[in-house]
């Protein structure tokens, strides 16, 4: 059953505490997902029709290609977009003493001890705005920024609680919350 799209935000997705875990949710989508192999195959040949009808109308090389590869882009940008809306879905991250949990309304919920995660990343502003997690050898992605198509830097995460970054690092994982080229990136990496 395909998720409900995004709903409107009303300020950053924020950490609460409940019976000693803290649990964050937040809208997200797959990049993975909105650009498929069916997608991109789709596009290239509306990119090769539209090349096609170029030469019809008399077009030089120069032409069909520019006419091609625009017609392939348009495609890809505004159907991937769509798709990344309509799919996106309600990630809940929960972070106990001793263990972390994913779910994502995709895939059934998962949980892994805090000493199988290998890296947790979360990218808190703007467009590069997203949450990655590695853990028990499997990468798991989900973009934010990218469901929100603007130029402005705003917080769609809040800051990691002290809580949850000690927990982390109690765990063997490296790391905290940076500034990179003014976006808030929180990232806890095993060494």
């Amino acid at each position: 059953m395909p998720a409900s799209p995004a709903s409107p935000r009303t300020g950053p997705a924020g950490w609460e505490l409940q019976d000693g875990a803290f649990s964050m949710r937040v809208s997200v989508s797959s990049v993975r997902d909105a650009l498929s192999p069916g997608l991109l195959a789709g596009a290239r040949s509306v990119g090769v029709v539209a090349a096609l009808v170029a030469v019809l109308a008399g077009a030089g090389t120069p032409g069909l290609i520019l006419t091609g590869v625009l017609a392939f882009g348009l495609v890809t940008s505004i159907v991937s977009y769509l798709r990344l809306v309509l799919l996106a879905r309600e990630l809940v991250i929960r972070i106990t003493t001793d263990s972390l949990s994913v779910e994502d309304g995709a895939l059934p919920p998962r949980s892994w001890r805090l000493t199988e995660v290998e890296r947790v990343l979360i990218a808190h502003d703007g467009a590069p705005a997203r949450v990655r997690i590695d853990a028990a050898g499997r990468r798991q992605r989900w973009t934010i920024g990218q469901l929100y198509r603007h130029n402005a830097i705003e917080p769609f995460i809040e800051a990691v609680p002290e809580e949850v970054r000690s927990r982390l690092l109690e765990a063997g994982l490296d790391g905290g919350t940076r500034m990179h080229r003014g976006i808030r990136v929180s990232d806890f990496r095993r060494s």
